[in-house]
């Protein structure tokens, strides 16, 4: 029997393109993290934003995308929760581990299901309660908070997948109000980029050709993965989206260890198995709209 290619796209390409897309973002990080190496965070966070601020500018030129708003207010919250989460994120791949970074971010599903239950008055069963519990308990062991041993980087990590939360949690009300993808995603990158750029100032260092290379190469790579991801689900289900969209904790703990040298213990390995278990069960059994998890991915970076 002869397969449609519609079935094809289904089946194979929406699978390809979000491994595709996690491994542009494992690769960011990575590249993120070199830069960090050459100029501050706050810059690299910096740049990041501001290409995708040029980027919604272009399509505007063109007439392709309006930014046309009634919401300003929750764009700004969205806006400053999401900027101050990407700048966090950048901030612990500088002063932590790329593994324990990447993954304590991707924690933000789990935050924004707990934000739901107050802000949105969502119901919480008893089998995405467990899951929940389960990534606690993975992030406990993971970070393992003994009095003055927890590191920085793992606290800018947590930080920023709890305001990453907060984020997902302003854009399912802006959805809710049907406000375009391009807007949210616009104001986002403005008042993050504006957030950063205050914060760089004071140690700004202007780039060599290494440190351009690897921001560059930082803002393109997110900017691939983000458009890849989006691709996917046209021809990817909700849940086979969550589950692969997580491999790229997986990815980044390889290029974590293969390239960068990173020294992992056992019970680093079992806190990501937690965390990454629980995350792929909060998406899949969140009993919310099937478009949930891709808006949350859309908005995030």
């Amino acid at each position: 029997m002869m397969i449609k290619n519609e079935e094809i796209r289904f089946y194979v390409m929406g699978p390809i393109q979000m491994i595709f897309s996690s491994v542009s973002f494992a690769f960011m990080s990575y590249f993120a993290k070199l830069a960090s190496y050459d100029v501050p965070s706050t810059e690299v966070s910096f740049f990041r934003l501001a290409l995708g601020v040029f980027v919604t500018l272009v399509l505007v030129a063109q007439g392709r995308v309006k930014l046309m708003t009634e919401n300003f207010k929750l764009l700004f919250v969205r806006g400053i929760f999401g900027g101050i989460a990407v700048l966090l994120f950048f901030l612990a791949l500088e002063k932590g581990t790329m593994t324990n970074s990447v993954v304590l971010q991707n924690t933000y599903p789990i935050f924004a299901a707990l934000l739901s239950l107050y802000f949105l008055k969502e119901k919480v069963s008893l089998r995405l309660a467990f899951f929940l519990m389960l990534t606690f308990l993975g992030i406990i062991v993971l970070i393992r908070p003994e009095i003055g041993s927890i590191r920085l980087g793992d606290i800018f990590a947590l930080i920023s997948g709890l305001l990453g939360g907060l984020a997902v949690t302003a854009v399912r009300e802006l959805r809710q109000k049907n406000e375009s993808v391009w807007t949210i995603f616009f104001y986002f990158c403005v008042f993050g980029a504006l957030i950063s750029l205050l914060l760089a100032i004071p140690y700004w260092q202007w780039p060599h050709t290494r440190g351009w290379a690897l921001i560059l190469s930082t803002g393109v790579l997110g900017f691939i993965g983000q458009v890849t991801m989006t691709s996917s689900y046209k021809y990817c289900s909700t849940a086979v989206g969550g589950i692969l969209s997580m491999s790229s904790s997986v990815f980044s703990f390889m290029i974590g260890f293969l390239l960068l040298g990173e020294l992992v213990r056992v019970w680093d390995l079992i806190g990501v198995f937690l965390i990454i278990v629980g995350n792929v069960m909060v998406v899949v059994y969140d009993g919310d709209s099937p478009s949930q998890h891709q808006e949350m991915q859309k908005q995030f970076f």
